[in-house]
C-alpha cells in the first residue's frame, strides 16, 4: 500500500530529474495521478486543514503524511525545473523559426 505509493513517487521524481524519456514519464505520471488521486487526497486531507491538530490520528499516520508531503513537494520541484527547461528550449526554437521565416 503506502510504501508502494512512496516508491512510485520516487520513481517519477528520479525519472523527471534524469530528463530521459520525458514524454513517457509524464504519461505514466498522468495515469498514476488519475488512478490514485483520491487515495493521495484522502491521505493528505488532514494536513491541508490543520497539520498537527487532527484528533484521532496516530503519530505513525501523521508521520506517513509528512513523508508523503515531502516526497510530493520534491516531485513538484523537479517537475517545475523540467518544464522550465522545456519551455526555454521551445522559446529558443520559436525565436529561430520566427527569425528565419522573416529572412527571404
Amino acid at each position: 500500500g503506502f510504501s508502494l505509493l512512496l516508491t512510485a513517487i520516487d520513481f517519477f521524481r528520479v525519472g523527471v530529474s534524469d530528463r530521459a524519456d520525458f514524454d513517457a514519464i509524464q504519461a505514466y505520471l498522468n495515469r498514476f495521478l488519475f488512478i490514485h488521486s483520491s487515495t493521495l487526497s484522502a491521505i493528505l486531507a488532514p494536513i491541508a486543514s490543520a497539520p498537527h491538530c487532527v484528533p484521532g490520528i496516530s503519530k505513525a499516520d501523521e508521520e506517513r503524511r509528512l513523508v508523503l508531503t515531502a516526497k510530493i513537494k520534491a516531485l513538484k520541484h523537479e517537475e517545475g525545473v523540467a518544464w522550465a527547461k522545456l519551455d526555454s528550449a521551445i522559446s529558443n526554437c520559436m525565436c529561430l523559426v520566427q527569425h528565419f521565416a522573416n529572412i527571404q
